[in-house]
């Protein structure tokens, strides 16, 4: 590679709708999984305190602060980069202070909660370290693990046992909504195949050979499965899944001819959208 080769070619300001800075920021991951969290709780008659809401959005804002300064430091070519990355880069500083004063507003939230959900928290914490050390930067292992998405989806169903337990009704919920998260994530990946090549060859495109097309199929069968068992158990939860994984089977569809930046605010708002269209949810 040419001296040089791997900085940006201009390092002006990214230029892009304002709808790209919640993702840029990292602030779109967490305020999915703070609503889910609370609707599941909402589900099983059970409400989510404000103290650990807050703690859990700013915990796993962390997670993603954090995720975003790995790949601004670990990318291997600056030539044709997201506009995310650029972003990161250039506001790095930034990103570290508001990393650390997660971590410490989180640390300090956590002192006096009960001591279930303490335990719980404790018991969940080190799993983040190794999923950094499998799937982010591998230092457990010689390369990053395929199915990052997946761990992320298993992830994302972690601050709902933290919160409120173990309930019987989450055996049916909590693994579609695993596999939910992973379509979104799946289907930004079939979106970024070529970007990813270049900068994270640890993407999902590099261990699913047929994933642009059968993704399709994964996102209906997931539908079809959410929606039996909402009709069956009389489940809004379940129903807020099958209308998640349709907006994500259409917006894969149609990914090709929207730009990779929009299919990521899509896919985050795909979201969020049925469960504002649950509304008993919100009384």
């Amino acid at each position: 590679m040419e001296p040089g080769a791997c900085e940006p070619q201009s390092w002006g300001p990214p230029r892009a709708p304002w709808w790209c800075l919640p993702n840029w920021l990292g602030l779109d991951s967490p305020s999915v999984a703070l609503a889910w969290t609370w609707a599941a709780g909402r589900a099983v008659g059970r409400e989510l305190p404000l103290r650990i809401g807050l703690g859990f959005f700013l915990f796993v804002w962390s997670i993603y602060l954090a995720d975003r300064l790995i790949d601004v430091a670990r990318c291997p070519d600056w030539s044709e980069v997201p506009g995310r990355l650029r972003f990161g880069r250039r506001h790095r500083i930034w990103f570290q202070v508001a990393l650390a004063l997660c971590l410490l507003a989180t640390g300090t939230l956590a002192v006096g909660l009960p001591g279930e959900i303490l335990s719980r928290v404790l018991l969940v914490a080190p799993g983040v370290l190794v999923y950094f050390g499998l799937f982010v930067a591998p230092v457990l292992v010689r390369r990053k693990l395929p199915g990052k998405e997946f761990a992320i989806g298993l992830y994302c169903t972690f601050p709902v046992w933290v919160a409120f337990g173990w309930d019987g009704r989450f055996g049916f919920m909590l693994p579609l909504y695993a596999l939910l998260i992973a379509l979104n994530c799946l289907v930004i990946a079939s979106r970024e195949r070529e970007m990813d090549g270049r900068i994270d060859p640890g993407a999902a495109t590099a261990w699913w050979a047929g994933l642009d097309r059968q993704l399709p199929g994964f996102a209906l069968g997931l539908a079809v499965v959410s929606l039996v068992l909402a009709l069956v158990t009389a489940s809004l939860f379940l129903g807020a899944v099958t209308v998640g994984a349709m907006a994500l089977f259409t917006l894969h569809q149609r990914a090709q001819r929207i730009s990779s930046e929009r299919v990521r605010a899509l896919a985050d708002l795909g979201l969020l959208l049925p469960l504002l269209g649950t509304s008993p949810w919100l009384v």
